[in-house]
């Protein structure tokens, strides 16, 4: 059976302002840790292509978008396909979102921030939220 593939935005949490003092986020960001995949995808001679896997950890994640470490360095707007190990080995979960920011570390791991496509059900991040060893704060 085909892996479902979910398309969402980057995350932002009401009670962080900007310096404006607005809120700067649109949906609550839930904190956990998750390890997953992550493959770049590239256009090439028309067609799409999926860059070979690469493990990420995840840190973060919104309806909107997630934050994960790599040690894959990736530039801003690189579209990378995210795929999350289903619980109790179900169908893994996919999502495809654009880097939006990339901060290289000095001991080879990169921090990302990723925007989803299309905003992500509370559902599929209830989900995700319940399956981590940290609450959502």
């Amino acid at each position: 059976m085909a892996a479902k593939i979910i398309y969402s935005g980057l995350s932002l949490k009401n009670s962080d302002k900007g310096s404006n003092g607005q809120a700067r986020r649109r949906h609550e960001r839930h904190y956990f840790r998750k390890v997953a995949s992550m493959m770049t995808i590239d256009k090439a001679g028309g067609q799409l292509k999926l860059g070979s896997p690469c493990r990420i950890t995840i840190h973060n994640i919104s309806r909107s978008g997630m934050g994960f470490i790599t040690p894959q360095p990736l530039p801003r707007d690189a579209n990378v396909c995210i795929v999350i190990p289903g619980p109790d080995n179900t169908e893994p979960i996919k999502f495809v979102a654009v880097v939006i920011h990339s901060y290289s570390h000095d001991d080879g791991w990169h921090t990302i921030g990723a925007r989803f496509y299309n905003l992500q059900s509370a559902k599929i991040l209830e989900q995700l939220v319940k399956q981590s060893a940290m609450p959502s704060r």
